[in-house]
C-alpha cells in the first residue's frame, strides 16, 4: 500500500469516526429517551402513580410505555451499527448478544475506533 493510501484510510476512519459519534448522540436521543420514557410511564402505571387514565381501562394505560418502549429498542436495533461495516454494536462481557453497547471504542468485526483518542 503507497503512503498516499494509508493517510487517505486514516482521514476515511476519522471521518467515519466522527460520524459515529453524531449517530450515538442521535441514537440517545431518538431511541434512549423515548425508551426510557416507557419504563417510568409503565412504573407509574402499575403503581398508579399521577398517571392519567381519562377513563380508559386499566390496560390501556399501559399501552404508551409500550408503544414508546418498542419504539427506543426498534430505533436503536435499526440505527445503531458500524458506519464502516455495518455490524450491530451489541453487548460485552457479561451482556453479549443482551444489550446494546454505547460506550464501544471499537468495532467487533473491522476494529474501527469509535471513540476519539484523548490526547
Amino acid at each position: 500500500m503507497a503512503k498516499g493510501d494509508d493517510s487517505k484510510t486514516q482521514t476515511s476512519d476519522a471521518r467515519l469516526t466522527w460520524d459515529f459519534i453524531r449517530l450515538r448522540r442521535r441514537v440517545l436521543w431518538i431511541g434512549g429517551a423515548p425508551f426510557l420514557l416507557g419504563i417510568v410511564l409503565f412504573f407509574m402505571g402499575v403503581y398508579g402513580v399521577g398517571l392519567p387514565s381519562f377513563g380508559l381501562p386499566w390496560s390501556s394505560t399501559l399501552t404508551l410505555p409500550g408503544v414508546l418502549v418498542g419504539w427506543g429498542l426498534t430505533y436503536t436495533y435499526a440505527k445503531y451499527r458500524c458506519p464502516r461495516c455495518g455490524a450491530i454494536l451489541i453487548g460485552a462481557g457479561v451482556f453479549k448478544g443482551a444489550a446494546f453497547d454505547l460506550s464501544v471504542e471499537e468495532c467487533p468485526e473491522c476494529e474501527l475506533p469509535l471513540k476519539v483518542a484523548k490526547a
